[in-house]
């Protein structure tokens, strides 16, 4: 039985893919986790405008969608499983 796979829509900072072990490129385009040459795990290099911190995070939003602006898809259509913010519990 084959599998349909549906394309998440990429961030415009996406530049790429490099391996982590050989530093192989390939285009973020094509769906890989690990390089092909050498099995490493993949990094998303991404060109992003310096900004400040606090610029980066949405505090509005209470799930990982905060960081919208620094990750490698488009948060269009963001799903959320309701997770929000850890609490921390005295011990």
């Amino acid at each position: 039985m084959s599998r349909t796979v549906h394309p998440v829509p990429l961030s415009s900072a996406v530049q790429g893919l490099t391996c982590f072990g050989c530093g192989h490129r390939i285009s973020a385009e094509q769906l890989a986790t690990v390089c092909p040459l050498c099995g490493m795990p993949l990094r998303v290099d991404l060109s992003l405008p310096r900004r400040e911190p606090i610029e980066v995070i949405d505090p509005s939003i209470p799930s990982p969608w905060r960081y919208a602006t620094v990750l490698p898809i488009d948060a269009g259509d963001a799903v959320t499983l309701g997770e929000g913010w850890t609490p921390l519990v005295e011990g």
